[in-house]
């Protein structure tokens, strides 16, 4: 018989629901988090935090609807404890490339836009967690294709995070696997 977890979770993980990198994101969880099953709450989500940028926000208001929604529930339910929010995001995402689509009929798309688009994501998610959770960190991942491995990054710093020991030849850190200097 399984056992009902009866702590508060430590964290909450958005991340997105592609099929592909399900095991790689639990296990990045697992290993370099340090988070077992039940101490984190999990946000799965096409996209990851995409649909929260503004242009997203401004295009696609039901998506930034439901996605806030569900964040503030989640949120709600760690009032008065302290919490960690981990974002994590990958390459090849097809959840936000379905939304980019849908938003290029009105703004084009470009890297530049999509960084800054999701550097105010990283803003937004932080000023609605700080309204639940005072004094929150907000971390940001990305999950990079090596090949059939996959590498994780700290998007902020732009560094290999995990695993330690995996280095992809020729890239530089902070480059995105096939892009150039």
């Amino acid at each position: 018989m399984a056992r009902l977890t009866l702590t508060p979770p430590r964290a909450v993980v958005i991340y997105c629901s592609d099929n592909r990198f399900q095991a790689a994101f639990q296990e990045f969880i697992r290993e370099h988090l340090g988070l077992a099953p039940g101490e984190f709450t999990p946000l799965v989500i096409p996209g990851s935090v995409f649909p929260i940028g503004l242009t997203a926000r401004l295009q696609l208001p039901k998506q930034f609807k439901i996605f806030i929604e569900q964040l503030s529930l989640i949120l709600n339910n760690h009032k008065g404890h302290p919490v960690q929010i981990v974002v994590i995001t990958h390459d090849d995402c097809r959840g936000q490339q379905f939304l980019v689509q849908k938003i290029a009929k009105f703004l084009p798309f470009s890297h530049d836009r999509h960084r800054d688009e999701l550097q105010l994501s990283l803003k937004v998610l932080h000023e609605i967690a700080e309204h639940f959770v005072p004094d929150c960190d907000v971390e940001l991942y990305h999950a990079v294709i090596a090949g059939d491995e996959v590498i994780f990054e700290e998007t902020i710093a732009g560094k290999q995070v995990w695993p330690k020991e995996v280095r992809r030849s020729g890239a530089q850190p902070g480059k995105r696997a096939g892009e150039g200097n």
